[in-house]
């Protein structure tokens, strides 16, 4: 879902706390406009823009937010976020090797002699 108009204007206001710059509905139209293209989702957005700040010393500009986004975006997750939407839990210790008993019994009884 694209960034509303209140996101963007909170997203200024974490960039303003860094910077002091001065925020208008233009500067609120053009940062609008460059979410929209570059994809943004609010908790990206941030974490882009403190990321830019603990990294950078320049000027912030919607293009460097939208670059951080995009490589977060191909960061793997975590596995913990993975493992957490599986709706069954991962097999246990003795069910993994009731599976690989199984599945040695049924080679053997599949293979060819000598082979």
């Amino acid at each position: 879902m694209d960034m509303d108009r209140d996101q963007i204007t909170e997203l200024l206001q974490i960039v303003q706390a860094y910077d002091s710059r001065n925020i208008d509905r233009m500067m609120i139209a053009a940062w609008s406009e460059a979410a929209r293209r570059g994809n943004w989702r609010r908790e990206t957005a941030v974490e882009a823009v403190h990321d830019f700040f603990a990294n950078e010393t320049g000027w912030l500009m919607p293009g460097h937010v939208t670059v951080r986004v995009k490589a977060m975006s191909r960061l793997p997750r975590p596995a913990s976020d993975v493992l957490a939407e599986l709706e069954a839990p991962p097999a246990s210790d003795e069910s993994r090797a009731r599976v690989l008993r199984m599945v040695r019994d049924l080679a053997e009884k599949k293979s060819v002699d000598g082979a």
